[in-house]
């Protein structure tokens, strides 16, 4: 098997890329290029896209023109936010009008000038990260909030736990959007409080909607282990396994255990009856009947604050007392393990808090590592390794300290409901919105908690991965996610989608990213994609490179033809030992240039006897050597050495006779003299010799 010492020394070259597109569709308006481009540049520079040039690409008016001609609007709207071009949006077609526009920071740059341009290509683009740049964009007003909460009176500027956004947002989608069509995005801006809000006077509602005669019992804070009580209250509190039931002396765990049905709502009044039972020290019922008679809004107590200190000391003397559940609030940074939620506080030591079978609602309001103010009851304390380590509770409200909470306009609220500004992607089946499937959008907490000032990303890439590390700290190999934010650029916030896949190690975008290389040419005060390639094969660690394809070629295709009993295998009798040079036609990377010495092939030191006496056998003159040695190179070695640089290389529409490859290089026949040789591109990786200038 012959040697590939070609591709070990080409590792890591930079090359330029050759794509297949059509001319014609981009050059019909480009006055001065129907006879392709072929000229002599006077001005060349190399330029990689940034991330703001493919902003600037996007709201381009001259490509935006071109998109709404091509039915490729959302595509161009894409470009901009993927930071790539793709199938729809062509670099070779929606670049000329950026490098034309002030945008580029080489505007000025004259005719006969050249950008070589480096830039992304999105080969496995989702359609849902096509389609959301383009998304409606919807902020839910107060009228909306007013509807949702049915009085023109009582109502806060917010969804609530009693009313989710997801019970609203379809339906206001589809009134202010009807002429949505199937397959479109929405990203929704609301306001959601995680504290339910009262209205009336403090203790209830003026009138609370509960039969006549129903009235709160004094029943918890008197209970007894084994009583067999019954209790009038109002639900407080909600968690996986059961409730918090409140009457007018205190609260307790109503506690169902995994067949829980999850039926009750805060605020609910039931009528609950059992015997009083306990666990980990804190009073719990187990309902043996219970009736929901109504409604009663609840106003929250002032919670007892607890700090670590505070809460060490009641889990470490937590004795053998049997307690009532107490109102607290905690400052905590929040850690997320499988299915435990813990709470950590300064001062705490060996102790931890817990959140007692918090529901999924609230588990995903957390991203875990960040800082909350927790509100909740405290029900127990449990124990690890035989001793007293949790402060259980049983969570109400979260809120995130990195967003400070805000207060929101209400119509009589008896106490100040706290809100955070949330975002929602749904999307259109044709007929219905839904919530975006295997898609989270970036909350105001999230942004907060990244440092952005601003509910925007400018740098998606540098948080994302870390955010989804912490969302998804159990994540397996090849699970995937959409990630929905506001991406910021040219003074303007634009939804945008990223599809991320977890590797088993790391979360990565998932674009099929290709990075591209190709000319573009300024003539007539037009920018056109150029596929012309102009080479200057000098002494630099490039062009060596170059100049070693084409020693490989002639190791791999040409044969010394054996004389008498010695003979030599493959090339190696027209290349020298050290394999930098070839007697072939004179070419070699030790000197960057070709030798055509007459004396050179016969002469030739550091290869075998079989080159000298092959040159020896052709009885050629001086001149008729050296024409063998320029043939050899234009018509064999140089066409194979460019089909290993560019393999790929192919004719494009429109360009079949207008592809050129020039190569500009150095003969030696004792004097270095640049030559310019001319090939056509013939097909894929082919090339056809037309003209060098040693032969005029």
């Amino acid at each position: 098997m012959k040697q590939n010492i070609f591709n070990k020394i080409l590792t890591g070259a930079s090359l330029l890329a050759m794509t297949a597109c059509s001319l014609n569709s981009w050059n019909d308006d480009l006055k001065g290029f129907e006879e392709g481009v072929n000229y002599d540049i006077v001005t060349s520079i190399e330029y990689t896209l940034t991330d703001a040039d493919y902003a600037a690409i996007a709201s381009n008016a001259t490509n935006i023109a071109l998109a709404a001609a091509d039915d490729a609007a959302k595509e161009l709207q894409a470009v901009g936010t993927q930071h790539s071009f793709n199938s729809k949006i062509t670099a070779q077609k929606y670049l000329p009008a950026f490098l034309g526009s002030t945008s580029f920071q080489y505007f000025t740059l004259d005719n006969k000038s050249a950008v070589v341009a480096t830039y992304n290509v999105a080969t496995g683009l989702s359609q849902q990260s096509i389609d959301v740049p383009s998304a409606y964009t919807y902020t839910v007003t107060e009228d909306n909030y007013i509807s949702a909460w049915g009085s023109d009176d009582n109502y806060i500027g917010a969804y609530a736990p009693s009313h989710p956004a997801s019970n609203y947002l379809p339906k206001i989608l589809k009134a202010e959007f009807p002429e949505a069509e199937a397959g479109q995005y929405a990203v929704v801006t609301y306001n959601m409080a995680s504290q339910e809000p009262v209205f009336g006077t403090v203790g209830g509602n003026d009138t609370p909607n509960v039969p006549e005669g129903w009235e709160l019992t004094n029943t918890v804070a008197n209970v007894k282990l084994n009583d067999e009580v019954t209790i009038n209250g109002i639900v407080t509190g909600v968690c996986a396994q059961g409730y918090i039931i409140t009457d007018a002396s205190g609260s307790i765990l109503v506690y169902y255990g995994t067949k829980y049905s999850g039926e009750n709502n805060i605020n609910d009044a039931v009528t609950v009856s059992g015997k009083i039972s306990s666990y980990n020290n804190g009073f719990q019922i187990a309902p043996s009947d219970e009736e929901t008679v109504g409604t009663w809004k609840y106003v929250y107590p002032e919670p007892v604050v607890y700090d670590g200190a505070k809460m060490q000391d009641a889990v470490l003397n937590v004795g053998t007392e049997n307690k009532i559940a107490q109102y607290v609030q905690l400052t905590a940074a929040v850690s997320i393990s499988g299915n435990y939620v813990n709470f950590d506080l300064e001062g705490q030591g060996n102790t931890q808090g817990s959140a007692y079978q918090i529901t999924n609602e609230l588990k995903s309001q957390i991203t875990s590592g960040n800082t909350y103010v927790i509100k909740g009851y405290f029900t127990s304390v449990s124990k690890s390794g035989g001793a007293p380590k949790f402060f259980n509770v049983l969570v109400t409200e979260l809120a995130p300290v990195a967003a400070a909470p805000k207060a929101v306009s209400t119509r009589a609220s008896l106490i100040e409901v706290q809100t955070a500004t949330e975002y929602a992607t749904y999307h259109f089946d044709g007929s219905a919105w839904t919530i975006a499937e295997n898609t989270v959008t970036l909350s105001e907490a999230d942004y907060r908690a990244m440092g952005q000032k601003y509910n925007n990303l400018t740098t998606p890439d540098e948080f994302i991965p870390t955010y989804l590390r912490t969302k998804y700290p159990y994540a397996v190999a090849e699970q995937s996610v959409n990630v929905v934010y506001f991406y910021y650029a040219n003074s303007k916030s634009t939804p945008a989608n990223d599809l991320y896949v977890y590797n088993g190690s790391e979360w990565v975008k998932d674009l099929g990213i290709v990075v591209e290389t190709n000319q573009f040419a300024k003539a007539n005060g037009k920018w056109l994609f150029d596929p012309n390639v102009n080479m200057k094969w000098d002494s630099s660690d490039e062009a060596k490179l170059w100049w070693q394809a084409c020693v490989e070629w002639v190791f791999n295709n040409k044969d010394v033809p054996m004389f008498g009993s010695t003979g030599i295998k493959s090339g190696m009798g027209f290349v020298t030992t050290y394999g930098n040079n070839e007697f072939y036609s004179g070419s070699g990377y030790y000197q960057c240039n070709v030798d055509i010495r007459p004396s050179s092939p016969t002469g030739a030191s550091g290869v075998g006897n079989n080159c000298k006496e092959y040159w020896t056998k052709l009885n050629l003159s001086d001149d008729e050597v050296v024409a063998a040695l320029k043939h050899n190179f234009e018509a064999e070695v140089l066409p194979g050495a460019l089909s290993m640089i560019f393999p790929d290389a192919d004719l494009i529409d429109g360009y079949e006779d207008d592809i050129n490859y020039t190569i500009e290089f150095q003969s030696y026949d004792g004097a270095r003299i640049w030559q310019t040789a001319v090939y056509k591109l013939v097909g894929k990786g082919k090339f056809e010799f037309v003209s060098c200038t040693w032969n005029n």
